[in-house]
C-alpha cells in the first residue's frame, strides 16, 4: 500500500508549511486509515493528516488525534485506541463514545460547546449520548 508514504508525504508538507516537527503516524493509526474508503481519495487523505498534524502531541499523530478531527473517518470507520475487539458496530460506538467525552471535557461539559467543537448540531450530540449512554 501506498497509504504510508503518502501519510508521511502529507506530514513532511505540513512541516514544510508551518515550521512544525510531526515526526510521523503510529502504527495502530496507519492500520486505522488502511480500513477506512477514502471517497475524496488523496485530497481527504491530506486534509485528515493536516487536522491530525495539528493536535499531534510528542510529534506523533495518533488515533486519538485523527479521529478529533476527521469526522468521516470516525462515523464509517473504527475503533477507538482502547477497542481491541472486531465488531466494527461496536468499534464506532466506542470511537464515537470516547470522542464525545473528550469534546464534554474540553468544554467543561457545556454541551453547546461541545457540539460545536464537533461540527454536529446540539440535537445530534443529545442523541447520541442518550444512545451510547453517556453519564
Amino acid at each position: 500500500s501506498d497509504l504510508p508514504l503518502l501519510c508521511q508525504h502529507f506530514i513532511n508538507n505540513y512541516n514544510q508549511e508551518n515550521g512544525t516537527t510531526v515526526k510521523g503516524i503510529s502504527n495502530e493509526t496507519l492500520q486505522l486509515l488502511t480500513t477506512y474508503h477514502w471517497p475524496g481519495n488523496v485530497r481527504e487523505l491530506n486534509i485528515a493528516i493536516e487536522r491530525a498534524c495539528i493536535d499531534a502531541r510528542k510529534g506523533i499523530i495518533t488515533v486519538d488525534n485523527l479521529l478529533r478531527f476527521t469526522q468521516n473517518v470516525s462515523r464509517q470507520n473504527i475503533s477507538s485506541e482502547n477497542y481491541r475487539g472486531f465488531d466494527i458496530k461496536e468499534a464506532r460506538k466506542e470511537a464515537e463514545k470516547a470522542v464525545i467525552i473528550r469534546a464534554l471535557k474540553a468544554s467543561n461539559n457545556n454541551r453547546r460547546k461541545a457540539a460545536e467543537l464537533m461540527e454536529i448540531s446540539r440535537s445530534a450530540l443529545y442523541n447520541k449520548i442518550i444512545e451510547l449512554e453517556i453519564d
